[in-house]
């Protein structure tokens, strides 16, 4: 079994697909968002998954506040995780360090972690290399739009990225 943690989770619609297939999935929202809103929790216990389980079962999801770049109690309590996932969360220029620096925080944890996450591209100015260089990680994207037109996204360009240290580039 496989562990994610989902960077930003919003609904939870990836994390709830998660669990529903057999990861023990960690989703996570900034801290400000956490506590004030309860959407993530409806949302799985709506669609009958285990909440805020200590247990390293399959399905099994459990909750935490994160805010991108801040390494509180929180973060430092968080187990190792195969996986991070995140949906379009490289949609503001002044959150990629933050973004970068904490999906690093959890790759030294892991050396063998991968982050993986849709990008919509918004400006073809803005892109995150300086911040990988920083972090010491590599990036390779692959453009998905090739299903653009099935949902009438045609002028909108998405890359999926998959992000790993960069000691592991061959």
């Amino acid at each position: 079994m496989f562990l994610f943690i989902k960077l930003g989770s919003g609904t939870c619609l990836a994390g709830i697909v998660a669990a529903k297939i057999g990861a023990k999935i960690t989703l996570s929202e900034s801290h400000i968002i956490y506590y004030d809103v309860n959407l993530m929790k409806e949302n799985i216990l709506a669609n009958n998954i285990e909440l805020n389980t200590k247990s390293n079962e399959p399905g099994t999801v459990s909750t935490t506040p994160l805010t991108w770049g801040i390494f509180d109690m929180y973060i430092t309590k968080l187990e190792p995780f195969d996986y991070i996932i995140s949906s379009d969360c490289f949609y503001d220029m002044d959150d990629f360090n933050d973004i970068l620096s904490t999906i690093a925080y959890f790759m030294r944890l892991n050396p063998s972690a991968v982050f993986y996450s849709i990008y919509h591209v918004r400006n073809s100015d803005w892109n995150i290399d300086c911040c990988l260089a920083k972090w010491n990680l590599a990036c390779e994207q692959t453009e998905c739009n090739q299903y653009s037109h099935l949902f009438e996204l045609e002028k909108y360009s998405f890359l999926l990225i998959k992000i790993f240290p960069k000691s592991r580039v061959n």
